[in-house]
């Protein structure tokens, strides 16, 4: 029988939150650098995120997620992946706006509402640690030991997607 102590518990909840809040403060950043036309700023931004996001969504998609679908159902899967993918047009589109030689406002307006629809994402994933506090001990060291592993290999976000074919 598997066992969680409540550290591990502690680590994965105190990790998990502060992987969104970097997103969520990624994101806001590059709102920001956005507003005052600043692209090499948002490159910058957007290569943390990429670095950042890619363990997360693969430990998620890979086991977090389907361990959920006991408490949530498949459609619930199904719409996190959905998210996933519009993170992936999103992310794409801000390196859009940063590559070109000038900011206009339309492109702080298409990259400000890019941002705006994600920002649910992150900050609503982040209660997910009470779902996980209630899955069987053996789901919760599966999803901690895929979180381990993630960031060991340290997919980006581009390589994560395009080993999902996104």
């Amino acid at each position: 029988m598997t066992t969680t102590t409540q550290s591990d518990l502690q680590e994965f909840t105190e990790g998990f939150r502060n992987e969104h809040r970097a997103g969520r403060d990624t994101f806001l950043a590059i709102g920001q650098a956005l507003r005052v036309r600043d692209t090499a700023r948002i490159g910058e931004l957007m290569g943390q995120a990429n670095t950042l996001i890619g363990p997360h969504m693969q430990y998620e998609e890979e086991v977090m997620y389907p361990e959920l679908a006991v408490l949530f159902g498949d459609e619930y899967v199904q719409r996190m992946l959905a998210d996933h993918d519009r993170a992936f047009v999103v992310a794409s589109t801000l390196m859009e706006i940063a590559s070109k030689p000038e900011i206009t406002d339309a492109d702080i307006d298409a990259g400000n509402s890019a941002i705006q629809h994600l920002l649910p994402h992150v900050t609503d994933c982040d209660g997910l640690v009470l779902a996980v506090e209630v899955l069987p001990a053996d789901a919760q060291q599966r999803i901690f030991a895929a979180r381990h592993r993630a960031f060991e290999e340290g997919t980006t976000m581009m390589e994560w997607g395009a080993r999902r074919g996104r």
